[in-house]
């Protein structure tokens, strides 16, 4: 066992129930963000290792309360969302290591793969997903009201062929349409380029 301490959260079965991911996953991303600035002690205070707040992260995305996720790392609530705020700092500061839009080359081996499939110009399908929030965000919070009747934030995630993430726009409000998280990302196309997506995306 690579953290003897860490056995409770990392036995399989426990491990998928509570932070939603394989060990093998678990151990893969926190190699990722384990050496990013935001973790480095800067107080006279000690600060615990990176697994719990990567753990902390996982149960909370994973739909857990705050309150769950608290208890299941054994710490206060406040101390659980400073865990999640800076996991998300570390992501976030990785992603475009790992998630890249495709340059000219790529795009054109996508319209070949695509096009073996019957989908001639295609490079990728995209789709949005609903996050919801617990509550009414403090900060014009009505904007995050969403069709569905409930508090929200918006992910549009785009894939390859293979499956593979090649683009994404997170935080748009829930009043905000799919069509117009999409006009107002950075995506680019050629003429004759697209994403296949569901009708209600455009």
């Amino acid at each position: 066992m690579r953290y003897s301490s860490f056995y409770r959260i990392c036995y399989t079965n426990i491990h998928i129930l509570t932070v939603r991911v394989d060990k093998e996953t678990f151990w893969h991303i926190h190699d990722l963000i384990a050496g990013d600035p935001i973790f480095v002690l800067t107080g006279p205070k000690p600060q615990r290792p990176v697994k719990y707040r990567l753990a902390a992260f996982l149960c909370r995305i994973g739909t857990e309360s705050g309150v769950k996720t608290s208890s299941i790392i054994c710490i206060t609530e406040g101390s659980a969302f400073g865990y999640i705020k800076r996991v998300v700092c570390a992501l976030r500061n990785i992603c475009d290591d790992h998630i890249g839009w495709p340059g000219p080359e790529r795009r054109k081996f996508l319209r070949e793969e695509m096009g073996a499939d019957g989908f001639p110009g295609c490079i990728g399908m995209g789709d949005d997903f609903f996050i919801r929030l617990v509550d009414k965000s403090w900060a014009q919070g009505w904007t995050y009201w969403c069709c569905k009747k409930f508090y929200v934030f918006i992910l549009q995630a785009i894939c390859d062929h293979c499956g593979i993430f090649i683009g994404w726009e997170l935080g748009w409000p829930g009043s905000v349409s799919d069509a117009t998280v999409f006009q107002e990302s950075d995506m680019w196309f050629n003429r004759a380029e697209y994403l296949t997506k569901i009708s209600t995306f455009w």
